[in-house]
């Protein structure tokens, strides 16, 4: 047999014609494989997205559903869980239960709660200033992302007790910073020569108003570090409140300011309910109903029940009731024994689930001191469930 030699050209021609065809196998697996990831992370998203359960208004536009089941809020207010979530240092060693450690007191409120059946927590998701005790937003636009966490593990914590939570974005009372300190910024802030007026109301205020904007953005964008979904995405957070209780000098204000802030809200986050976390007062465009209010001077803290939650970006209506701090305790000067508070109570409950707003309505704070406080509850949580059960707007209570 005679071996005839190839020309080295044409060895080194056929080796780089096969590295070619070798290399050329290697992109399309590589391709085949990238096109089948990209296919199973669609699929993985699609079934996360198919997972998330988010409380939505139900059918009849009465009250809440979940799962198109019927969800009646049993609910609970405990303001100041992600501040003692915060504050996670060890307890001592054998410490008894008063001297446990932020997170361990969280889980025991979280954990008495879920074993007598709430399904719904109200709590601050802000807290303002650098003077305050774990501040969440010490400066404008600045936070501490200790405090940031430590709302994350919040929400983390509820979701693993099956509770879902209404978050409140600002305050308008002075505890934990809220409008107060927002309007200190500004003031603090003020150019003469910008020609804007001098701050003097957090609802009027320009830069009161982008500060505000500017913070309910960063939270609903916020990436929870435990769960890994954004806030805007968590089908365990039930919804928000604007702010908790707004007062201001006029009916036209608090209106604008709560027109622009639910639109501005709803352009970020589409899937959550958002209410006001209004007093509830009544106000001029309802005015056979404010004999309702606790009292005429009602009308100069810019309240109005009706026309503020007919605002279409707001889902649903609240409001609050205090017989003792707005009788006994108000600005009325008058006094109310139990059966005047109960009296007033269930009045006040009728006139807002049968006011003229097709929306359901919670009753998100109430409160009571001393005797006969058990069965002005009782009362009160009678009188909204039975609007429930019978097809009316009651829609829970806090």
């Amino acid at each position: 047999t005679v071996h005839t030699l190839q020309p080295r050209e044409e060895v080194e021609r056929r080796q780089r014609r096969m590295a070619a065809m070798m290399r050329a196998r290697s992109r399309r697996r590589r391709h085949a494989l990238l096109a089948a990831s990209v296919a199973l992370l669609a699929l993985a998203s699609f079934a996360r997205a198919e997972r998330r359960h988010f409380v939505r208004i139900a059918e009849d536009g009465t009250s809440f559903a979940l799962d198109d089941t019927d969800f009646y809020v049993h609910g609970f207010n405990q303001v100041q869980l992600m501040s003692h979530a915060a504050d996670d240092a060890p307890a001592p060693q054998n410490a008894s239960s008063s001297h446990q450690n932020g997170r361990a007191k969280v889980l025991e409120v979280l954990g008495d709660a879920e074993t007598h059946g709430f399904n719904v927590l109200r709590t601050w998701a802000f807290n303002d200033g650098v003077g305050m005790w774990n501040a969440l937003q010490v400066y404008p636009g600045i936070y501490d992302e200790k405090v940031f966490r430590a709302l994350d593990w919040l929400l983390w914590q509820c979701r693993r007790h099956k509770i879902r939570v209404l978050l409140a974005l600002a305050n308008s009372w002075s505890e934990y910073g809220g409008a107060e300190q927002y309007l200190e910024w500004a003031r603090s802030r003020h150019d003469n020569s910008s020609g804007e007026p001098y701050p003097t109301s957090f609802y009027s205020s320009l830069a009161c108003r982008e500060m505000y904007k500017r913070f309910v953005r960063k939270l609903l964008t916020r990436r929870n570090v435990y769960t890994g979904v954004e806030y805007r995405e968590d089908d365990y957070i039930f919804g928000f409140d604007l702010i908790n209780e707004p007062r201001a000098p006029t009916a036209g204000e608090l209106h604008s300011w709560t027109r622009e802030m639910a639109d501005f809200f709803k352009s970020i986050d589409g899937n959550h309910l958002l209410t006001s976390g209004s007093e509830g007062f009544f106000g001029p465009s309802t005015p056979s109903l404010k004999k309702f209010n606790p009292g005429d001077w009602t009308s100069t803290h810019g309240n109005d029940f009706y026309r503020n939650h007919a605002i279409s970006s707001l889902d649903f209506a609240v409001f609050h009731v205090y017989p003792d701090t707005w009788f006994n305790e108000g600005e009325g000067g008058e006094t109310c024994d139990l059966d005047c508070a109960i009296a007033f109570t269930q009045d006040n409950i009728r006139a807002h689930l049968t006011s003229p707003l097709p929306k359901p309505v919670v009753l998100e704070e109430v409160g009571k001191k001393g005797e006969g406080r058990d069965r002005y509850l009782e009362e009160v949580f009678r009188a909204m469930h039975d609007s429930h059960m019978d097809g009316g707007y009651g829609a829970g209570t806090m």
